[in-house]
């Protein structure tokens, strides 16, 4: 009997997991989207190996995964700098690169200021189990899990030679290049303006902080001024990955791919959703600021 065709897991890492373009048509059932919390890596992966707009992919946080193949296929990765190598040789970021059974792939840990998240995508995808029509795990709904060690990561072998797409190099990496504030650009929601003036200024003047409450689910910012919102109590609405709600503690929380489908704070609107990539290569402590995007 032939043995699937995988990566095994080595070392797990912190919350690595399977991610696609995410789970759509299922918000009205509590369902968030989940997918790639950094969909340009993530588009990225697919479009230089040629994949499904929708394959899925490997988000590895942080590092610190080893991962080894049993069966040839094409790799690359994107996203942050984790000083990935295989077989003990660096592996450059947003090139395809063909691998053999037997080779080990290493993530360690963020070697510059581009980011947190690296997205590992293989020819044709991750063919892991779908739930609800994607393979995205969604921690908060327990959906899928992080891998573990010993599992295998399942993809279709492959020994075709195929000519990498070129892309110039600052148009692969332009996104990731942020210096110490993130400015993320805000699209009004229909709340915005039942702010009072006093308080737009003050969300948009200031440069806030990044909490430790910060994960696929939402970022929480720490104010220097805290925000006052126009009231406290109000029937639940709809949410998307980037709503920015502004809760009664005043400090502002982001929603991320993993997001509670409804919530009840006042929202003052929602983020671009190509600058949730660099907030998705954030960490705590990272400096924030807002602009309009109009």
């Amino acid at each position: 009997m032939n043995e699937q065709a995988c990566f095994k897991v080595l070392k797990a890492g912190f919350q690595a997991s399977i991610q696609d373009a995410g789970r759509f048509g299922y918000q009205q059932f509590g369902l968030a989207t989940s997918g790639a919390l950094d969909s340009v890596s993530y588009d990225w992966a697919n479009k230089l190996l040629g994949n499904p707009e929708n394959a899925a992919v490997l988000e590895i946080p942080y590092g610190h995964v080893s991962l080894e193949a049993n069966a040839p296929t094409r790799i690359v990765i994107t996203g942050a700098n984790l000083g990935a190598t295989c077989n003990g040789e660096p592996i450059l970021r947003y090139k395809p690169l063909p691998i053999q059974a037997g080779d080990k792939i290493d993530f360690h840990q963020a070697q510059t200021l581009d980011g947190v998240r690296a997205y590992l995508g293989v020819d044709g995808g991750f063919q892991t189990e779908e739930f609800w029509q994607s393979r995205s795990v969604n921690f908060r709904e327990g959906i899928g899990r992080a891998i573990q060690v010993e599992d295998c990561l399942p993809f279709s072998p492959t020994t075709e030679e195929k000519e990498a797409p070129y892309f110039p190099q600052s148009e692969l990496t332009e996104y990731l290049e942020f210096g110490h504030v993130v400015t993320l650009r805000l699209l009004p929601a229909h709340q915005f303006y039942e702010f009072d003036e006093v308080q737009r200024q003050a969300f948009f003047k200031q440069t806030f902080e990044a909490s430790n409450e910060f994960d696929r689910t939402a970022c929480r910012l720490i104010a220097e001024q805290e925000i006052k919102p126009p009231y406290t109590q109000m029937v639940s609405q709809g949410m998307t990955p980037g709503t920015v709600q502004i809760p009664p503690s005043g400090h502002p929380i982001i929603m991320l791919k993993d997001h509670p489908t409804i919530g009840g704070y006042p929202k003052i609107g929602t983020i671009v959703s190509k600058d949730l990539a660099k907030l998705a290569q954030s960490q705590p402590k990272q400096k924030i600021q807002f602009k309009l995007a109009l």
